[in-house]
């Protein structure tokens, strides 16, 4: 078991370890895109004191370690990059760049096909 970790913290630390993966810096430090200074540093203070490692040291994570330092390193690279002006501005364009190349879900697609299929028909 996590003896260290609260349920509510491990759930969390479950939800910000898919963000690492699925979301962005934005979504992993809960802030809007048009954030102030104040709320991000906020943001991050919190997310880093409540899953910084050093706090758990010695304790049984129940294997969450690896996972518990990932999401302390994700966090504190979100807050680089989005405090940074330059680093800010190429992530979100890389954000615009990825989400025009990101392919389209099936279904999404299928039902495209589907229209076009019944566009066809009418148009004949």
């Amino acid at each position: 078991m996590s003896g260290g970790l609260k349920p509510e913290d491990v759930s969390e630390l479950h939800r910000l370890s898919e963000v690492l993966r699925e979301g962005t810096h934005y979504e992993l430090l809960g802030v809007a895109e048009d954030f102030d200074r104040t709320a991000l540093k906020n943001a991050y203070h919190n997310l880093s004191r409540r899953f910084h490692p050093d706090r758990y040291y010695r304790q049984d994570l129940g294997g969450l370690e690896k996972m518990l330092e990932d999401v302390f390193a994700g966090v504190n690279q979100a807050y680089r990059t989005l405090g940074d002006e330059r680093a800010r501005a190429q992530y979100d364009q890389d954000l615009v760049t990825a989400q025009k190349r990101k392919p389209k879900p099936a279904a999404a697609a299928e039902q495209e096909v589907s229209n076009d299929g019944a566009d066809s028909q009418q148009n004949a």
